[in-house]
């Protein structure tokens, strides 16, 4: 029988963004971090790691060497190989640009958010007021008054919101 595998340990990167509020800043850093990723194996991204076993790999790596043992029974060929998550602290002083993830067949992904503190005007953006096509919703960005047709749901501290790839 294989040994435990110790604890990763990884390093938080921290991201400067114009609507970043401050608060995840470290002591006199950037006052505008808007996000820290605490978890990553995106390219380019990923979170620096630490520890006995890990010798500074990749998450990816780590998947790689250690499968269903660091990932869960079945877990590794689910995940394609690849290390699954990213988890990352967002402080919005501003509203965040609108997006539309792309569908999974288009390599987007589904996303968890939990809320940690909230404002009393705290919202999320979850799809459109309507049904609409393509060529409706190209038209009214053209016009400029996609906020219009977006439905904005309230949220609070300790809640957690679904948002599944594809959805503005």
């Amino acid at each position: 029988m294989s040994r435990k595998l110790t604890p990763i340990r990884c390093t938080p990167q921290y991201y400067h963004k114009i609507w970043g509020g401050g608060r995840l800043a470290p002591t006199g850093g950037d006052q505008q971090v808007g996000e820290v990723w605490l978890l990553s194996a995106l390219a380019g991204q990923e979170t620096p790691t630490e520890g006995d076993d890990y010798e500074e790999a990749s998450l990816d790596a780590l998947v790689a060497r250690y499968g269903d043992r660091l990932l869960g029974q079945g877990q590794t060929a689910r995940c394609g190989g690849a290390f699954p998550l990213l988890i990352k602290l967002l402080d919005a002083a501003t509203d965040l640009s609108v997006q539309v993830h792309p569908s999974p067949q288009e390599g987007g992904k589904d996303e968890i958010w939990y809320f940690l503190e909230t404002e009393p005007t705290s919202r999320i953006c979850l799809g459109l007021t309507e049904p609409m096509s393509a060529d409706s919703l190209r038209d009214i960005t053209k016009r400029a008054t996609l906020m219009d047709y977006l439905h904005w749901e309230p949220v609070r501290t300790g809640e957690a919101i679904a948002l599944p790839a594809g959805t503005i």
